[in-house]
């Protein structure tokens, strides 16, 4: 009889000494979450309070609790610039994940703490366009505010006219692509899984309306050398998500619409569902240098100066498209806020806009774009050369110069009167309903590599198990 109450006694204990201990790592998880709600609402002093009695309470009773303690207080001196205090969380954190073996988590704590070490990883995205090939090598961190910071280390392009589809063309852009691919093998060491080649939606719409998708596909991937990984020919709807995911900031992502017009075509679109994982897209075929090609061919059989085919053209071939396309969507008309990606918004904020060179979001308006196009037809020389005395910083005069020179290495007259067309039907459209705010994105140019790489990064992460 003693012996059984012996047993149901330490069983008693037990079991109490158990209820207390869940009772207490309840507690614990409380107070981590409550100190992580209020590091989100910014009381930092309270987070701190509940984030130290949650790791004090959890300290070695539960080891993936006490690592998420020290990864949220490193989130908050993160937060509040607290460098140092953060770099000792996050390595506690990391520390103990390692020794879980939680990949994801490893992973995630790991760019946290390069982020706030201020260490970037570098990657390369190797576009095959329709206007030529571009090299882009982008150092990528995170920021303080916990979205990706990207650093433009080179940006440079070799422009083979691959959009004829000449065999002369293709090889052209294999060797740019060969030429580029030594290069950042050799100058930035970027292993392979980091280097991204791609060829553009425009390329991808040219090859595939001419029926030669296939052929060029095979050309490209049999010619470049040392790069395992297939060349993907994106859709435009693939560019547009990315591009959207590159270049805009997270916070307007829900609420705005992107547009970006390249060589080849013009896509876009705004992101939807819970997850803004989607895109509701739009499409044409146009582009600058599409358009451009257009109008000098009807130049010839109309007989007729370069401008008048142009206006003709305008009414004719892309207004009545954009007026269609965004009467269907009533998206387009109800957001707000409206990116603008591509060469022809580069052009006029460059030239309309050279002083505000380093901000990477500038306000544009439908009157400055309009402007722009009658300019730009009346006055190309003028227009392509502003005085820039009136800038008194000379280090911003010296970027400005050097941004307008690289935009009329780029762009012939007759490609910018395409462009500033085609931007400026969007425009008036886009704000024929309700009033809205456009917003050049610096990086938009860049845009879609950079997400591409975000994608592929996400990727990473989907494939860890915990």
């Amino acid at each position: 009889m003693k012996t059984f109450l012996s047993v149901f006694l330490t069983c008693l204990f037990l079991s109490i000494t158990l209820l207390a201990q869940e009772k207490q790592e309840d507690q614990a998880l409380e107070y981590i979450k409550t100190g992580n709600t209020l590091r989100e609402a910014a009381q930092y002093q309270r987070s701190e309070e509940f984030l130290l009695k949650g790791l004090n309470a959890i300290k070695d009773k539960n080891k993936y609790w006490e690592a998420s303690a020290y990864e949220n207080l490193g989130l908050l001196y993160r937060d509040q610039s607290r460098s140092d205090d953060a770099i000792v969380n996050f390595r506690k954190a990391l520390k103990i994940y390692q020794s879980l073996r939680s990949a994801t988590s490893v992973k995630a704590v790991t760019a946290l703490l390069e982020g706030v070490e201020e260490i970037e990883k570098l990657y390369a995205g190797i576009e095959i366009g329709a206007k030529g090939v571009k090299l882009s090598v982008v150092g990528i961190r995170l920021g303080i505010d916990g979205h990706y910071l990207f650093d433009i280390k080179e940006d440079t392009s070799i422009n083979p006219n691959i959009i004829s589809l000449s065999d002369k063309a293709i090889e052209e852009a294999v060797d740019a692509v060969n030429e580029f691919y030594s290069h950042i093998k050799k100058e930035y060491k970027i292993p392979e899984d980091k280097v991204f080649i791609v060829a553009s939606s425009g390329v991808m719409t040219e090859t595939k309306k001419k029926g030669k998708l296939e052929e060029v596909k095979k050309k490209i991937n049999d010619g470049v050398k040392g790069y395992s990984k297939e060349i993907h020919f994106i859709t435009p709807e693939e560019e547009a998500f990315y591009a959207i995911k590159g270049s805009t900031l997270p916070r307007y992502r829900a609420i705005s619409t992107t547009i970006d017009i390249g060589s080849g075509n013009t896509k876009g679109g705004f992101l939807v569902g819970k997850k803004l994982d989607q895109l509701s897209p739009l499409t044409f075929e146009f582009g600058t240098g599409t358009f451009a090609q257009k109008i000098a061919e009807n130049k010839i059989e109309m007989l007729q100066g370069y401008d008048s085919v142009a206006r003709y053209l305008a009414k004719e071939y892309v207004y009545q498209d954009v007026k269609k396309e965004l009467s269907e969507n009533a998206g387009f008309r109800t957001r707000r806020i409206v990116h603008l990606a591509g060469g022809a918004p580069w052009a006029v904020v460059t030239l309309m806009y050279p002083e505000k060179v380093e901000e990477m979001f500038v306000q544009v308006s439908p009157a400055d774009i309009r402007k722009f196009r009658i300019n730009v037809m009346k006055e190309h020389e003028l227009v392509t050369a502003p005085n820039l005395n009136y800038i008194t910083d000379e280090n911003i005069r010296a970027k400005a110069q050097s941004e307008i020179d690289r935009l009329n290495k780029s762009f012939t007259r007759e490609e910018m009167i395409a462009g500033s067309i085609i931007l400026d039907a969007l425009v008036y459209q886009l704000n024929s309903d309700v009033p809205k705010k456009f917003y050049y994105a610096r990086l938009g140019y860049i845009g879609w590599i950079t997400g591409y790489i975000m994608e592929a990064v996400a990727n990473e992460y989907a494939l860890l198990d915990e």
